[in-house]
């Protein structure tokens, strides 16, 4: 168990995870039209995948300019993620 905490492959298969959710997710949208939009999955999802590959980069020698990237990214997506979620919170009380 500590030879897989220790490896690559616990962030490699939850990047594989979010992947094989985000797709599921939005098929399960488009072919019911029921749950949560897809932009508003996804930007979940993203922020999700950026801290993921964070500490996959993290994990490795070198890998400071990937991590910086990955956190980056996760922390757009977030943001992206409160905005989508603010305007639909307006639109539903207006």
């Amino acid at each position: 168990m500590t030879r897989f905490l220790s490896s690559d492959l616990l962030p490699t298969l939850l990047l594989l995870f979010i992947a094989v959710e985000a797709v599921v997710l939005v098929l399960v949208y488009r072919r019911l039209r029921r749950g949560p939009a897809p932009a508003l999955t996804l930007t979940f999802l993203a922020a999700g995948a950026g801290f993921a590959a964070a500490l996959l980069f993290h994990r490795r020698d070198g890998g400071t300019v990937g991590f910086a990237v990955a956190m980056c990214a996760a922390g757009v997506a977030h943001a992206w993620h409160l905005m989508l979620l603010a305007r639909v919170s307006r639109a539903n009380t207006e």
